[in-house]
């Protein structure tokens, strides 16, 4: 992947999750996204919403802070390049006309389509919580090769919530 734009917003764990989508997107054949070429919609989409499951699971994990710039990051990705595209999709998704008035509205909801797709998948590669607990835990690991989170009744809530 030669971007890492919506993993940055993970402060000290961009790189860690930037890795893990890499294992993800490979997985399951997700497009790539770049700065430097035309970006793949579909690729911002898999990308955006993978980084607000590690988001999610940090919150979980270490008490991240949450990161509340969704309108920011829309704007840093570019998602207005695609906006026909993304008006067209999202009109499949809701028929509430106030989910269609704003760009950040329909990628909030292609956003979470796109995040159901990806639990759905981890689901299928994984089967069990545990395993998909594992997997997640791959972000601390990365760093320190010692670190094994336990299992929090948190953590577990999150991996049953989402998976």
């Amino acid at each position: 992947m030669k971007t890492s734009l919506p993993f940055n917003t993970l402060d000290a764990y961009s790189k860690e999750c930037t890795n893990l989508y890499a294992v993800v997107q490979s997985l399951f054949g997700y497009p790539s996204i770049s700065e430097n070429e035309i970006e793949s919609l579909e690729g911002k989409l898999y990308a955006i919403a993978f980084t607000y499951i590690c988001h999610d699971y940090l919150e979980v994990t270490i008490d991240q802070y949450p990161y509340d710039d969704f309108n920011e990051l829309v704007n840093l990705m570019n998602f207005k390049s695609h906006e026909q595209e993304i008006t067209k999709a999202a009109k499949g998704i809701s028929q509430d006309p106030e989910d269609l008035e704003t760009i950040y509205t329909k990628v909030w909801l292609l956003k979470l389509q796109y995040r159901k797709q990806i639990s759905e998948d981890l689901k299928l590669c994984f089967r069990d919580s545990k395993t998909i607990g594992k997997f997640f835990s791959a972000i601390f690991k990365m760093k320190d090769s010692d670190y094994m989170p336990n299992l929090s009744l948190e953590e577990i809530g999150f991996i049953d919530d989402n998976f």
